[in-house]
């Protein structure tokens, strides 16, 4: 979801009374493509958008996990689909979950555009 220029996720799903009505979910590489150009970002000729001489580039991290590159993979394909340079980031767990504020590549430093992280935790009471 885009607001203000910024992608934001509502992912509160629980209790009820705290569930976003407004979050929508879509994948569509034609309405990124339609929004991008709308924006601006016109395709240079190798593909990748150009705006103000600046290509649309991102990187995207994450922990190294069979799963999680082959999820990064599936972006960066779509990604490439509506114009968009996807840099990929693998980080060994032991570095990415890293309490050591002087490593740079630990999720809590997020130096990277994208990032996905996953675990678990047990519902918040909200009461």
């Amino acid at each position: 979801m885009l607001r203000s220029g910024r992608a934001t996720a509502n992912m509160v799903n629980a209790p009820e009374r705290f569930v976003s009505r407004s979050t929508r979910w879509e994948f569509s590489v034609e309405k990124a493509s339609q929004l991008l150009e709308a924006g601006g970002w016109r395709r240079g000729p190798d593909g990748v958008r150009v705006k103000n001489g600046k290509r649309l580039r991102l990187l995207f991290q994450t922990q190294t996990s069979a799963t999680y590159q082959k999820t990064q993979a599936i972006v960066k394909q779509a990604c490439a689909k509506a114009g968009v340079e996807v840099e990929l980031k693998s980080v060994v767990g032991s570095s990415f979950f890293s309490s050591d504020p002087a490593n740079p590549d630990t999720y809590n430093h997020f130096y990277a555009d994208l990032q996905m992280l996953w675990y678990l935790m047990s519902t918040p009471d909200a009461s």
